[in-house]
């Protein structure tokens, strides 16, 4: 049997590994989720240890009624409607592993077959008794997963002594998109890959985790330009990527043009290739000028290599 101080440095090691950056172990790639609502977790995941057995099948996070609720991650709406009375939300990411997020209990401000980007407002919390908050919930197929563990930042857990964490679910990102290469007929920017697509140490977080797109070094103002035709599906300022346009083209194809100083097209608007969407920028979580360039196909994230 340890020891109590064995046991404090056990804690302290594991801490200290979390602050530093340590790589975690190997985690979903493809998908990293935020959080829907900035709330503490009031009653965290369950799962039954039968498919129709007790339990808490999601987690609940705090938040009041009438407090805006935020898509995890960018995806397909496939439900807006009651399930067991109750109004709930649910976002497909991966159409092939029917991984999808749910919202509980939400009124929403989206309709079904909406595609919504991470971070964008789907609709505001109503209140339920006798559980506060919003209930979020990750499902793959049939099965319940804790969204917590595919978070874009993860939280740090202590275990008890001699315990061993279960190895998080992963889900395999596509490097072999399917729209052809001469479908891509301009160049994003003008610049070097200053930063390509993978898995990374951020460099304004210290956290390992997936920079899903490439970053090409290009001045600022200069212009971020469509690589083929399409029309422009959001038009957003985010946390994280800063002023940001997305474009979908065919086959399947959307392509994502982020940190933008300003954006020069608006919700809609169809495009020819080569056509500017954008000027180059430092907006978001970005440590100088560039453009952030990210692609997914038939709603995953995928390598945009090919394209640049």
């Amino acid at each position: 049997m340890r020891s109590p101080l064995s046991r404090w440095l056990v804690v302290v090691t594991i801490v200290l590994a979390a602050q530093l950056g340590v790589p975690p172990p190997a985690r979903a790639q493809g998908l990293t989720l935020e959080r829907p609502v900035p709330g503490a977790v009031l009653r965290p995941f369950d799962p039954p240890d039968k498919a129709w057995g007790a339990g808490h099948r999601g987690v609940d996070l705090d938040a009041s009624p009438g407090a805006v609720v935020r898509a995890a991650a960018a995806g397909r709406v496939s439900h807006v409607g009651t399930i067991a009375g109750t109004a709930t939300i649910t976002i497909t990411h991966d159409e092939q592993t029917r991984l999808r997020t749910t919202y509980q209990p939400v009124v929403a401000s989206v309709s079904p077959d909406d595609w919504v980007e991470s971070g964008q407002v789907i609709g505001r919390l109503v209140g339920r008794e006798p559980h506060p908050g919003l209930h979020w919930g990750l499902v793959r197929g049939e099965e319940y997963l804790d969204p917590l563990t595919w978070l874009l930042v993860p939280e740090v857990r202590l275990l008890p002594d001699g315990a061993l964490p279960s190895p998080p679910p992963t889900l395999e990102v596509s490097v072999s998109p399917g729209l052809p290469w001469s479908s891509a007929t301009a160049r994003a920017a003008e610049g070097p890959i200053t930063s390509p697509f993978g898995m990374r140490r951020h460099p304004l977080l210290g956290t390992w985790r997936l920079h899903d797109g490439v970053d090409i070094g290009a001045a600022c103002g200069s212009p971020a330009r469509t690589i083929a035709p399409g029309r422009v599906v959001l038009v957003e300022r985010h946390v994280a990527y800063g002023i940001r346009v997305v474009v979908e083209h065919a086959g399947g194809l959307r392509t994502g043009y982020t940190h933008l100083a300003r954006a020069t097209v608006a919700p809609g608007q169809v495009l020819a290739a080569g056509q500017r969407v954008g000027d180059v920028g430092s907006t978001g979580w970005s440590t100088g000028c560039h453009l952030h360039f990210m692609a997914w196909q038939d709603g995953r994230i995928v390598d945009p290599t090919r394209w640049v």
